[in-house]
């Protein structure tokens, strides 16, 4: 299954990439979180997500701040 996650952070910024590897999206995540936890580093600690697509573009999965960084498996 071909996913596409995107990267929100709290300025309104996004970045995007496509994979087919679930295990590249929970390591973005992680990275994310990271950052999100990071002094100096907030950008990500209120409005900031990772929110992962299917190639249709449907909405199959978010992780932020509010669900503490925690990413579904995918399915």
């Amino acid at each position: 299954m071909k996913f596409i996650a995107k990267i929100h952070d709290d300025n309104g910024n996004e970045a995007s990439f496509s994979t087919d590897d679930h295990a590249s999206i929970e390591a973005l995540v992680m990275y994310v979180a990271a950052a999100a936890k990071s002094e100096g580093f907030e950008r990500f600690k209120n409005d900031g997500a990772v929110i992962i697509h299917d190639i249709e573009g449907n909405e199959i999965g978010r992780a932020d701040n509010r669900t503490n960084w925690f990413l579904p498996a995918p399915g």
